[in-house]
């Protein structure tokens, strides 16, 4: 049975076509994979230090250090965005003036990446926060398995029989 299936015509088709197809689709996956993850990374840092340039400069405008409390109501609009793990306004590095999430801060955070920004032109006022890529990697893997499983309908389409 096995040598009359490959003797055939469609048997040589499909001998021919599986490990060809096969090869182009791991190739075609692997640089999705490469180019998938590139502009994301970027768009999220710029999301990020857009939303920190923004609130460092209405921070900036009032003496925090005499209100903590309206430092927090600043920064804690910076909690809704998924990606920001924690955000910390700092005076001289050891002073901690507020902090989301309260009090603890980027304390015991290890990953993620940081932006540091100055906090008005007196200086001495700083405002850190770190944000993970991690969002931007469920997406990536979400979309690459949509790609795979309609590449894999798209051939069991093509290559079966009609009668």
């Amino acid at each position: 049975m096995k040598r009359k299936f490959f003797n055939s015509l469609s048997g040589k088709f499909f001998a021919v076509l599986i490990p060809v197809f096969l090869t182009l689709a791991g190739a075609g996956f692997s640089i999705l994979s490469s180019h998938d993850n590139q502009g994301d990374g970027e768009i999220l840092a710029a999301r990020v230090g857009n939303q920190l340039a923004r609130t460092s400069v209405v921070l900036g405008r009032y003496d925090i250090t005499k209100n903590p409390r309206l430092a927090r109501d600043l920064i804690s609009s910076l909690g809704s965005d998924r990606s920001i793990l924690c955000v910390e306004v700092r005076k001289n590095k050891d002073d901690l003036i507020a902090a989301l999430p309260p009090v603890i801060g980027c304390k015991n955070i290890a990953n993620g990446e940081l932006l540091q920004l100055p906090i008005g032109q007196r200086g001495g006022l700083t405002l850190r926060a770190l944000f993970s890529a991690a969002e931007l990697k469920a997406v990536a893997l979400d979309r690459r398995n949509l790609s795979l499983l309609i590449v894999t309908i798209s051939f069991v389409v093509s290559v079966s029989r009609v009668p």
